[in-house]
């Protein structure tokens, strides 16, 4: 093919292109890629054109970035890597054609890479890229867009974007102005049009382009405008951009006020939404509230996360998993070999931790985030159906830590599907032991005869059907004992008084968190903090049971309530450690 029917070809395809890729496209089909001006011209058209904002941009470190990578084999190669005969033929190509499509790229890439050639001035090749993307961009002042032209205008609005880069990049004044001026009118243009035809992001890369100008050069106009954009783009996903640039061009009152409407749009998007949609619309109101130092907005938002979902706005989604009859009877009976009931609650109680192994749950959770490391590396926000979001979930560490909770509860939630039967086949076989007998079984060490009692009488209300009173009598109790073994291990289990403030105990959670590092049988101790004091994805039963998030404690429930306290006969805690050795375990807490 000669240069002058490459060129002919180039302005033919030019004509009814939308993009340089498309010019791209008709030079493959011509299947003459492997001659040197084709595939020159080629090279060209086919870069993707990356934006300030994209990751391309700071890759490249200029706009232009290959259009396909596979591994080491970049289409087209790198624009650092093309060789001065390609930025000859580029040259050519660019004095010869007339489309401002096809002049434009041509030029802006001689420019990227500095080309001086025959005119001995790179900037003069800005300039062409500049007049040439300013006649591209007069189409987005041509009659008005119809739905079908509405995919087309953000490309055309990203021209303009680069012609004022452009401009500044080569530090002329005047041209810098000149299409400043052209970007605010064809703001101006398009917020005269169908905003269901022209969205959000069109009218914002032109007036966004323009905010990022210097002061003396920004149009006095333009916070008008972002104030009209902002009114006329109401949907809170749409005016989020609108509200950052506009504030940021603001200071004090009218800053905060900005941020004010930000917040109460995506209030407002959560008064008319339900489920999962509204949940999400009020934690973005309540996390731009709290960013922006609005805590009235911000309680508004939390008031609203803490009610109670509407009936109907989520379901729970339930998996069923089928056992063999003749398995389950055999893993029962296991601790029902006798000779008698104290016998049989002996075997319950030394029952390895419901929550598995720690280093197994460690290596399953490490599997799962393997095997979907995308979807197990999401940012994710934790919700407690009692009262709304409790945690997000975004680094991999955090991720790794929400994995092994849930591996742990799975487990504890398996197991409390045989606890309770475990129980009642006890005294069905053996018969009920009295509380005396009870009492004396569960008297150890480190639990007091007054509190074994309790845990004796909890039982009894277990096999008479009490399954609330049973875990009421049973928690705060486990909670004692707990303290009492952290005392004798040296940790301190109180916040000593300051001045007229009084004291008060550590909480539950960070003891149990403290002592975990330092005892032989960490297991245990992860089974405790996952069933007691863990927010969900644990179970969290001491704090939902004893501060009224759930009605009553159901069987299952209880039996998991006992089964910790009947664990502590096993739990070997004594005295031991030097206080700098507690202190560190203590640390393991901040």
């Amino acid at each position: 093919m000669t240069f002058e029917e490459l060129v002919e070809l180039l302005e033919q395809e030019a004509i009814k292109a939308d993009e340089t890729h498309d010019v791209a496209g008709a030079l493959r089909r011509t299947d003459r890629l492997q001659e040197p001006l084709v595939s020159a011209a080629f090279q060209a058209l086919e870069y993707m054109y990356a934006s300030p904002d994209e990751e391309a941009r700071a890759t490249w470190s200029h706009p232009f970035a290959p259009m396909l990578e596979f591994g080491e084999v970049k289409i087209p190669p790198p624009l650092h890597t093309i060789p001065d005969d390609v930025l000859g033929i580029w040259e050519l190509l660019a004095n010869a054609v007339s489309s401002p499509l096809l002049k434009a790229r041509f030029a802006d890439l001689l420019w990227e890479r500095r080309w001086t050639g025959a005119a001995g001035n790179s900037a003069d090749w800005a300039r062409e890229a500049v007049a040439a993307y300013r006649a591209l961009a007069e189409r987005l002042r041509g009659p008005p867009p119809t739905p079908e032209d509405g995919w087309r205008l953000y490309p055309r609005a990203e021209l303009l974007e680069r012609a004022l880069e452009l401009a500044r990049s080569i530090n002329d004044q005047q041209l810098t102005a000149a299409v400043a001026q052209d970007l605010l009118e064809t703001a101006q243009w398009l917020l005269r049009q169908d905003p269901a035809v022209v969205g959000a992001g069109v009218v914002m890369t032109l007036l966004g382009a323009l905010a990022n100008l210097p002061a003396q050069l920004r149009p006095r106009a333009l916070i008008e405008l972002l104030e009209l954009t902002e009114q006329r783009y109401s949907e809170p996903f749409a005016s989020d951009n609108i509200a950052d640039v506009l504030a940021a061009l603001l200071s004090g009152q009218d800053r905060q006020e900005v941020r004010e409407r930000q917040v109460r749009r995506w209030l407002a998007a959560a008064e008319t939404s339900r489920g999962i949609i509204r949940v999400a619309n009020l934690q973005r109101a309540q996390e731009l509230a709290d960013l922006h130092g609005l805590k009235g907005l911000s309680d508004e938002a939390l008031r609203a996360l803490q009610q109670p979902p509407e009936e109907g706005d989520f379901k729970t989604i339930e998996s069923e998993f089928t056992v063999p009859k003749e398995l389950i009877e055999a893993y029962i009976e296991q601790f029902l070999a006798g000779p008698d009931a104290i016998s049989c609650l002996r075997a319950f109680a030394q029952r390895p931790p419901p929550s598995g192994i720690v280093d197994e749950n460690i290596a399953k959770a490490q599997e799962l985030m393997e095997r979907f490391p995308i979807a197990l590396r999401l940012a994710t926000r934790v919700h407690h159906g009692d009262f709304g979001p409790i945690r997000t979930v975004q680094t991999e560490e955090e991720h790794l830590d929400d994995n092994i909770l849930r591996t742990e509860a799975f487990n504890i939630e398996v197991w409390a599907q045989f606890a309770p039967d475990i129980l009642d086949r006890i005294i069905e076989r053996y018969g009920r032991p009295s509380r005396q007998q009870l009492a004396e079984f569960l008297e150890t060490d480190l639990i007091a005869p007054e509190v074994a009692e309790r845990f004796a009488a909890a039982t009894e209300h277990f096999w008479d059907g009490l399954y609330d009173e049973c875990a009421h009598i049973v928690l705060p109790r486990i909670e004692r004992v707990i303290r009492e073994g952290c005392r004798r291990t040296g940790m301190v289990i109180i916040n000593p008084p300051r001045g007229f403030k009084a004291g008060e105990v550590r909480s539950l959670g960070s003891l149990l968190h403290a002592l975990q590092p330092g005892f032989d049988n960490q297991s245990h101790i992860r089974y405790l903090i996952n069933l007691l004091v863990e927010p969900v994805p644990g179970i969290n039963l001491r704090n939902r049971l004893l501060h009224a998030l759930i009605d009553s404690a159901s069987r299952q429930q209880a039996a998991l309530a006992l089964h910790a306290a009947y664990s502590l006969t096993t739990l070997g805690i004594v005295a031991s450690g030097t206080s700098d050795e507690v202190a560190e375990r203590e640390g393991s807490d901040n």
